[in-house]
């Protein structure tokens, strides 16, 4: 190299247009997928319909991404069932290393427990409701937790217990049914 960090004659700099360019290409992917949705709404409709929605995908995408993508962009109405993210948990523990309430109460249920919770509630097949809200409503229980979000941010899934916990209290304090 020569003073000024100049390189050499015949010798070129890498340049970051190519992968820049290979970025945009993934970013603007022209794969697509047709997504079809039934829609009922008992108030208005007589029987359910099929919407049809063109939604981009990668390799990695699933089918709950593309069903939020539509959600998200498409149709503000599409509506999903509050528990499906509580259900990705895939009980690593790696929420309940992180909370603080955790290492200074060993009775305490922890996020993922009370995350857990939440999933079976949310669902409104759930049979249990009150049996588990009596479980959690306890000095050790839900009302332990002081919202760090330690939880949330260490989930590798996405799974926010932090938000579960917020929606059980919602449940307890008479916001929800």
């Amino acid at each position: 190299m020569t003073k000024g960090g100049l390189l050499p004659k015949g010798f070129e700099r890498p340049s970051n247009s190519g992968s820049q360019e290979k970025y945009e290409e993934v970013k603007s992917s022209p794969k697509t997928i047709t997504l079809r949705i039934s829609k009922f709404n008992p108030e208005k409709d007589h029987t359910s319909t099929f919407l049809e929605f063109t939604v981009p995908y990668q390799r990695w995408t699933t089918v709950l991404d593309t069903i939020l993508e539509v959600k998200s962009h498409q149709d503000h109405s599409i509506g999903v069932r509050k528990y499906i993210q509580f259900a990705s948990c895939i009980k690593c523990g790696l929420c309940n290393s992180a909370c603080p309430t955790m290492t200074t109460d060993s009775k305490f249920i922890g996020p993922q427990g009370l995350a857990q919770t939440y999933r079976y509630i949310a669902d409104n097949r759930d049979q249990g409701k009150d049996k588990r809200l009596r479980i959690i409503d306890e000095p050790h229980g839900i009302w332990r937790c002081h919202f760090a979000g330690s939880c949330s941010q260490v989930c590798p899934k996405g799974v926010d217990p932090a938000m579960g916990i917020q929606l059980l209290r919602g449940y307890l304090l008479g916001y929800r049914k």
